[in-house]
C-alpha cells in the first residue's frame, strides 16, 4: 500500500508539472528543459548525430507497411491528405450511391495528386499519385456528360470508383481499428500481452446528444470495465489494460457553459 501510495503521489506531482506548463510558451519550455538537462555542446551533437541516423534509416526502410508510406505520405501537412481523412470518415456512414459520388469528387476533384508521384516516392505512392489524379481527371469528365451513353458510361465508371474508393477506405480504417466489440480486442489483446503490450481500450462512442443516450454509454462502459476487470492480471492498475473514457459521452451537455454543473454530475 505504501508503494503505491508513493506512486500515486509521484504521479500527482508530474500532473501538476504537466498541468502549469500546458499555456506556457514553448521557448520558454525548451530553455528549462534545456537547462534541467545540462548538457554540453558534445552532448547536444550526439544527441542530433544519433537522431539523424535513426531518420535516415526509418525514411530508407522500403519494407515499411502500406500503411505506414500512406502516413507519411498523405499526412495533415498536405491539402492532398487532408481531404483523403475527411473522405475516410465521412464515406463510411454515406449510404445512397448519389452521395457518395458527389463526396468522391468533391474530396478527389482539385487537387494535386501528381506532386505525389515521381522522384522521391515509392513505387506504390507515385501509382496511387498518378491513380487519384486518372481518377480526379474521370470525375471532372463524367460531371459534365451530357449525352445519353455519355451519361451511361459515367454512371458504370462512377460506380466502380464508388466500390474501389469504398473498400480502400475499409483497408484503411482496418488499420486504425484494433477489434469491432470488446470480446475480439481482449482476445487479441492476448497475443501482444505475451511480449508485454498493455492496451487502453477506447469505445469509440460519440458524444452523447441526450439524457438517456449518456445513460447508455454509461453503462457500456460499466460493463466493458467488468469485462477488462476479469481479465486483470495485476493487482496494479497500471500493470492491466484499461478504457479510455469520453467524458463527452457521460453527459449531453458536455461544453464549457455548463461547467460548473457538467463537472459536478460528472465526477459523480
Amino acid at each position: 500500500m505504501n508503494e503505491h501510495r508513493n506512486i500515486d503521489s509521484q504521479d500527482a506531482k508530474l500532473r501538476d508539472l504537466v498541468a502549469a506548463a500546458t499555456w506556457r510558451a514553448e521557448n520558454e519550455l525548451f530553455e528549462i528543459l534545456s537547462d534541467t538537462l545540462a548538457l554540453s555542446d558534445i552532448g547536444w551533437s550526439r544527441i542530433s548525430d544519433k537522431s539523424t541516423v535513426l531518420i535516415e534509416k526509418l525514411r530508407a526502410d522500403h519494407g515499411r507497411l502500406l500503411i505506414d508510406q500512406f502516413l507519411t505520405e498523405y499526412g495533415l501537412s498536405n491539402e492532398e491528405g487532408v481531404q483523403l481523412m475527411r473522405l475516410a470518415e465521412a464515406l463510411s456512414r454515406t449510404i445512397d450511391s448519389d452521395t457518395a459520388d458527389d463526396l468522391i469528387r468533391d474530396k478527389i476533384s482539385g487537387r494535386d495528386w501528381l506532386s505525389h508521384s515521381g522522384a522521391g516516392h515509392s513505387l506504390t505512392m507515385s501509382l496511387a499519385g498518378r491513380a487519384l489524379h486518372a481518377t480526379d481527371k474521370w470525375l471532372r469528365w463524367s460531371h459534365q456528360a451530357r449525352s445519353p451513353l455519355t451519361r451511361g458510361i459515367a454512371r458504370l465508371g462512377n460506380s466502380a470508383i464508388r466500390i474501389g474508393t469504398r473498400i480502400a477506405v475499409r483497408a484503411l480504417s482496418s488499420q486504425f481499428v484494433f477489434a469491432e466489440s470488446l470480446n475480439q480486442a481482449l482476445k487479441r489483446a492476448e497475443q501482444y500481452g505475451k511480449n508485454g503490450y498493455l492496451f487502453s481500450f477506447d469505445m469509440l462512442g460519440e458524444a452523447a446528444r441526450t439524457q438517456s443516450d449518456a445513460q447508455a454509454y454509461y453503462a457500456a462502459y460499466v460493463a466493458a470495465l467488468d469485462k477488462v476487470a476479469v481479465n486483470a492480471r495485476s493487482e496494479n492498475p497500471r500493470q492491466n489494460h484499461g478504457i479510455s473514457i469520453k467524458l463527452s459521452a457521460l453527459h449531453p451537455r458536455y461544453e464549457f457553459a455548463q461547467a460548473s454543473h457538467v463537472v459536478t454530475k460528472i465526477v459523480e
